[in-house]
């Protein structure tokens, strides 16, 4: 894929795990001091790349791309990170690529809370045949939209549609939505003889995801 470049390209994600793979190939890495998670900048093939994390949701992802727009205009915003497949096609690490988020077939459906279940994956395939499910691309699409900044989506399939994830992740969210890591230890630790193996699948499935999406995105051409 290419899209038009210019000086600076902002990534937005929930989670700055979600950058690991795209993160080690940028040069150098400085992280920023922004009031959020995480902000990092680096370079690759003469393309500046801003990665910014700060939770999961609508309302976090908007606070992230308003962070970086009040230091710099990027030239693209990207949604990147995780996300659930709903297509049964889909698996994990594959890559879900599209300009939109309105839960059109092929495209990304925005939700609210994380789908846990293989049944309501299902169901919201049968409704909608989107591709994929995250909780952040389409607040990003109409913010970037709003400020007339070309947009695109680019996510790698961190669960399956037809897997049950075993942890309700969303017990695991504090009060503004952001999804603890202690939180989901003690979740798994509530009933450790499937909440154990669960965490690990999550855990795995995630790592992958991560160097799929850095595969994907060093090879992409932004011009």
């Amino acid at each position: 894929m290419s899209f038009p470049a210019d000086n600076t390209i902002l990534m937005v994600a929930s989670d700055r795990r979600e950058f690991s793979g795209f993160a080690r190939r940028l040069s150098p890495v400085r992280e920023l001091d922004w009031d959020v998670d995480y902000a990092a900048e680096g370079t690759l093939g003469g393309t500046r790349f801003l990665l910014v994390a700060n939770g999961a949701g609508s309302r976090l992802a908007l606070r992230a791309a308003e962070a970086a727009l009040a230091c710099t205009r990027p030239a693209l915003i990207v949604s990147a990170g995780y996300c659930g497949a709903l297509a049964p096609h889909l698996r994990i690490g594959d890559i879900v690529a599209c300009s939109l988020a309105g839960g059109q077939p092929g495209e990304i459906l925005g939700v609210d809370q994380v789908v846990t279940s293989a049944d309501d994956k299902r169901r919201a395939f049968a409704q909608t045949k989107a591709a994929a499910i995250d909780m952040e691309s389409h607040a990003l699409a109409h913010f970037a939209a709003e400020h007339n900044i070309p947009f695109r989506i680019i996510r790698a399939v961190s669960d399956e549609a037809g897997e049950d994830l075993g942890l309700d992740l969303n017990r695991a969210r504090d009060h503004e939505g952001r999804i603890r890591a202690s939180s989901v230890v003690r979740l798994a630790l509530v009933r450790p003889w499937s909440g154990l193996p669960a965490l690990k699948r999550l855990a795995v499935n995630s790592a992958r995801a991560s160097d799929r999406l850095g595969d994907f995105l060093a090879s992409t051409r932004f011009e």
